[in-house]
């Protein structure tokens, strides 16, 4: 048998064994044995605190941008190609909602 078929075919006997996202996320279960909330939770502190860890890594840059928005043009800029590159997921984000709420 071609390797190329034998991929195919260990592929598509991984994808009937893994289970679905929803089948997966209801028995997910942290180290502690709790599940669904707690899990929720604690990845949206994990998810905080890299976010922070981000902010504070890149604090000067950050501060140096705010306090310098009225008279520096790349500050401007960097703040407009942020917002540009942010804005196109916020949109989609809104409107697509409910379809993003019902796969969570």
């Amino acid at each position: 048998m071609p390797l190329d078929q034998r991929c195919v075919e260990q592929l598509g006997e991984r994808k009937q064994r893994s289970p679905d996202r929803a089948t997966a996320r209801q028995g997910a279960t942290d180290a502690r044995g709790q599940g669904g909330d707690a899990v929720d939770r604690q990845l949206v502190i994990i998810q905080g605190a890299a976010i922070l860890a981000v902010c504070w890594e890149f604090r000067k840059k950050l501060l140096g941008t705010a306090f310098s928005l009225h008279s520096d043009a790349t500050s401007r800029r960097f703040v407009i190609n942020l917002v540009i590159a942010a804005l196109p997921l916020a949109v989609l984000g809104l409107l697509f909602e409910k379809q993003i709420k019902a796969l969570l």
